[in-house]
């Protein structure tokens, strides 16, 4: 039986992606690696090569590995290319705020509307492609 699913999303610039999801989407960081396979927390390392990092709070959980990293894990992986070939679509509280900061800095892609199934939804890609879809179910909602 799957217990959780934990992306694992490859990227050019690991630091760049963490400011991404902790700057925007509001995640903490949990830990990092470097280049040498020292971890410790963001703070301590942002100087370093980092080339893995996690971020999660108590319900969500997104790893960021250096492509070239994640390549000598998996080999395969050494001639795809970064691309949005999937989407993220998180649930929010106060989808307005996050719509806000958002739109001051990242492009957004599709402007903040409720959806015909009831939620309020926007979408962003962040610093790597990945389609990012924010949505909070919209309270006035109803189906007719």
């Amino acid at each position: 039986m799957i217990q959780n699913i934990t992306t694992n999303i490859m990227v050019e610039d690991v630091p760049e992606s963490v400011e991404f999801y902790t700057e925007v989407l509001w995640f903490p960081i949990i830990f990092t690696v470097d280049d040498e396979k020292n971890t410790g927390f963001w703070e301590v390392l942002k100087t370093w090569n980092i080339v893995f990092a996690q971020v999660w709070d108590e319900n969500n959980k997104i790893m960021i590995q250096e492509k070239n990293n994640l390549a000598w894990e998996i080999k395969e992986l050494k001639w795809v290319e970064i691309w949005a070939s999937m989407s993220f679509y998180f649930t929010v509280e106060n989808i307005e705020d996050y719509y806000e900061t958002c739109s001051k800095e990242w492009i957004v892609i599709r402007e903040l509307e409720t959806s015909w199934y009831g939620m309020k939804e926007f979408c962003i890609t962040d610093n790597s492609g990945y389609v990012i879809m924010l949505g909070e179910q919209d309270k006035d909602f109803t189906f007719e």
